[in-house]
């Protein structure tokens, strides 16, 4: 997918990605502009998944359109449209993902048993946290995997009620999160990486 984007591959959805979300800038342009806010580390990591770490870069480069003012977009009745899960008149990027209330339920039934005293909604605090390698690795990748695939679920939902589908409440989503997590660090140690072992056993125990 992030080859794709990088090499001008001329696909419909590579057109419309660089149309509406990089605005025609490239994609290596826009990772030097921001190298001293965020490791690439905490996006690009071993055993990630693309589509999950795609949006991640796209939410940290702020790239995801969002209504940021209260009458940036109208409804067809000339009304500014609400946050689809708290009503709130103004939707900026923390408080999407982890301070309006479906989605603060959400993050913190993933990650508040992993991360303890570190434990944040605040976005740059979160940032920090993945962006830093000093951290232990299994409690560092699993939190970058979670927090991947909690921005991309939740802007999956959030689009997905915007178009008028049958919304998932949070505890519903919690648990198609938690399955991905589950998921990859299966799939992890059927390919025999043994850095990871313990990964599985530290998720669930976190989330018991």
């Amino acid at each position: 997918m992030v080859w794709r984007v990088a090499s001008s591959h001329s696909s419909l959805w590579v057109k419309w990605t660089k149309t509406y979300l990089l605005k025609q800038e490239s994609f290596w342009s826009l990772q030097s502009k921001r190298t001293l806010a965020w490791a690439p580390g905490g996006i690009w990591f071993t055993h990630s998944t693309p589509k999950f770490s795609f949006h991640a870069w796209l939410a940290i480069l702020d790239r995801l359109t969002l209504h940021g003012r209260p009458n940036d977009i109208l409804d067809c009745k000339h009304q500014p449209l609400l946050s689809v899960f708290c009503q709130h008149p103004v939707e900026t990027r923390s408080h999407l993902f982890f301070t309006c209330i479906f989605s603060a339920a959400v993050w913190c039934a993933l990650t508040k048993g992993l991360l303890k005293r570190n434990y944040s909604l605040n976005w740059q605090d979160i940032i920090s946290f993945i962006s830093d390698n000093t951290r232990p690795h299994l409690i560092l990748f699993l939190t970058r995997y979670v927090f991947q695939a909690t921005i991309h679920s939740i802007w999956k939902e959030r689009n997905s009620r915007r178009h008028g589908e049958q919304p998932l409440a949070s505890n519903n989503l919690i648990t198609v999160i938690d399955k991905h997590v589950r998921n990859r660090v299966s799939s992890i140690r059927l390919l025999g990486d043994t850095k990871y072992e313990e990964a599985l056993y530290t998720w669930l125990a976190a989330r018991s």
